[in-house]
């Protein structure tokens, strides 16, 4: 597997379309997307996909080319005409069927397949087609999530968890002390440290070891602070 662990766990956060005919495949498929995707939806055609898609918010299409009513070509077809030419869609092809590649290329294709489906290979090309989607949610959920801070918390301690994130490793650690940090922003250990005991009580932020912890992804971090806002305003 090229991509780590830590950069696949990304998948959790979004939902997946999955078109298969042969019912065993489907189900076979479908179960270990399961453990990867926040939430998996099947169909068992091109035209039950593209029914689905229009009544659900997809964030990346997997589906096989050859099946009855629409085929795969076709519901890319259908995806990419009506206004929806950023969602990514990875094919899934048997080596006979080659011929279909030009039609994918041509509609965008995020990605291509060939049975039998190696699961890394999977993991891999479906990080990959939604990567820059995932990057444009990551700073979309930034926003949010300065937005929700600065409601909650306000000041210094907005800094300081900007801070911890633009310093963290792709695998969310942070190394280094309070000290660091009240130097680093301009204000007092105090202040870092109630920053981070708060940001402990919430589940957000987990010490592993001295100078050593464990950031939550932004996504709880918007959830949480998002969540907080909310009941503070339904209070007053």
């Amino acid at each position: 597997m090229k991509n780590t662990l830590n950069e696949i766990d990304i998948l959790k956060h979004f939902t997946i379309l999955y078109a298969e005919d042969d019912f065993t495949a489907q189900q076979t498929l479908a179960s270990i997307l399961g453990d990867y995707f926040g939430n998996v939806i099947v169909a068992k055609d091109g035209l039950e996909a593209w029914e689905i898609f229009q009544a659900n918010q997809i964030d990346i299409v997997l589906t096989d080319i050859v099946m009855p009513r629409y085929d795969g070509i076709k519901l890319m077809s259908q995806i990419r005409d009506h206004a929806h030419k950023d969602v990514p869609i990875v094919l899934i092809s048997a080596l006979t069927e080659t011929h279909y590649f030009l039609d994918a290329i041509k509609l965008g294709c995020n990605g291509y397949l060939l049975k039998p489906i190696k699961i890394d290979d999977l993991l891999d090309t479906l990080h990959n087609a939604i990567l820059p989607f995932t990057q444009n949610r990551i700073i979309e959920m930034q926003n949010q999530l300065l937005i929700a801070l600065n409601t909650l918390f306000g000041g210094k301690k907005v800094e300081i968890v900007q801070y911890l994130f633009t310093h963290c490793d792709n695998e969310q650690i942070f190394y280094g002390t309070h000290d660091e940090i009240a130097e680093h922003l301009n204000t007092t250990r105090q202040t870092v440290a109630q920053c981070f005991k708060d940001l402990a009580q919430k589940g957000l932020l987990q010490k592993i070891r001295n100078k050593t912890y464990k950031l939550g992804h932004i996504s709880d971090f918007t959830q949480t602070t998002m969540s907080e806002s909310s009941y503070d305003e339904e209070r007053v």
